[in-house]
């Protein structure tokens, strides 16, 4: 919650919500809503949620998380970053973090991250970071009353 209206501050930009399957948040109170829900998620050590940081003055620009750890030893990954940070490295700085910490601490075997097709932002910037399309995913996503593709992208362990 400290970084309430960082998060705020992007949640109520359409550039932000554009390839998401919900609508911009309106008010503080659907922020602080939406955080109090990754927060309790959490909790219960299924998924884990991280902000991202600038060291510099202690601003919030996005967050990263890994969600649904399975049997399988794998690991969806989701982010957001505040389109104001866009193309400047911060998604690939924090998602190598975390990439580092998934693969040698946790020894998960795979991450893998869905978007919908026509977010090419994302997914250049996920191929960027060694991810590779494994499938595209036929009326995925629901937006309003359209359905439209997803791709799934995915990254190994090696070794």
């Amino acid at each position: 919650m400290k970084f309430l209206n960082d998060i705020h501050e992007y949640s109520i930009n359409p550039i932000f919500f554009k390839f998401f399957t919900y609508n911009v948040f309106k008010t503080k109170a659907q922020t602080r809503a939406y955080l109090k829900k990754k927060i309790k998620l959490s909790k219960k050590n299924i998924n884990q949620y991280w902000a991202i940081v600038l060291k510099k003055n202690k601003k919030c620009i996005g967050t990263i998380s890994a969600i649904k750890l399975s049997k399988e030893d794998s690991i969806e990954l989701g982010f957001g970053l505040n389109p104001n940070f866009w193309g400047k490295g911060y998604f690939s700085l924090s998602l190598k973090i975390l990439e580092n910490f998934l693969f040698r601490k946790i020894r998960v075997k795979r991450l893998y991250a869905k978007t919908t097709k026509k977010n090419r932002i994302s997914i250049r910037a996920l191929q960027r970071n060694g991810f590779k399309i494994e499938a595209i995913m036929k009326s995925y996503y629901k937006i309003g009353s359209t359905y439209i593709d997803g791709v799934l992208l995915v990254k190994i362990r090696k070794n």
